[in-house]
């Protein structure tokens, strides 16, 4: 149907396991998934410059610290308007409600969470001035990726090229594939402000 009203996908798709996903099929024919990674930090790097980071750089992928860890600080850091409160939050939610695995690395890490804000920050200079402008901001910044990948399936809706949004994620037909990541690298730059 039309994507006139959203550009995400229903609750069943989203709340299907992602080693299920692999089996799902469009048409009878085998998906593969294609999906932003970090996508909150390539949303980042497109309203200050203009672009995304591009096809396979992860952004949560810095110095060494576990990408789970970067990725969940990173969360903490746009939707806190104080480096004292990010902090505070990261350190409840390790506490409270991080999987296993993220607790298992925090215990690993050798960097506090002011530690690993400041790596954030040295990494992502270029980005440095949209962390800690709180909740309000941080939701804007889920609006714009919500947007793009609205824009994304669009623009492959136009094509006959079926896909399934799931968060910042596109499974489509094998075949799709190239069109697919094109179009996420393309039709993005709409969405430039915020």
């Amino acid at each position: 149907n039309k994507l006139m009203y959203g550009g995400r996908s229903s609750g069943y798709w989203m709340q299907m396991k992602k080693e299920d996903r692999a089996r799902i099929k469009i048409n009878g024919k085998n998906t593969l998934s294609c999906d932003f990674p970090s996508s909150t930090i390539n949303i980042l790097y497109l309203i200050e410059t203009g672009k995304m980071l591009g096809k396979g750089v992860d952004g949560y992928k810095v110095n060494g610290i576990p990408r789970e860890i970067i990725k969940s600080m990173v969360n903490r850091m746009i939707n806190n308007s104080r480096r004292t409160d990010c902090t505070n939050a990261f350190k409840s939610h390790i506490t409270k409600t991080a999987t296993k695995d993220e607790r298992m690395f925090m215990k690993l890490t050798p960097y506090s969470p002011k530690d690993i804000q400041n790596k954030i920050l040295e990494h992502h200079s270029t980005i440095a001035k949209h962390f800690y402008k709180g909740a309000d901001y941080g939701q804007r910044i889920a609006w714009v990726e919500s947007n793009v990948v609205f824009e994304v399936a669009s623009q492959l809706a136009k094509m006959d090229v079926p896909v399934i949004t799931i968060h910042d994620e596109f499974i489509c037909k094998k075949e799709d594939e190239d069109l697919v990541w094109q179009s996420m690298y393309s039709t993005f730059h709409q969405f430039k402000e915020i």
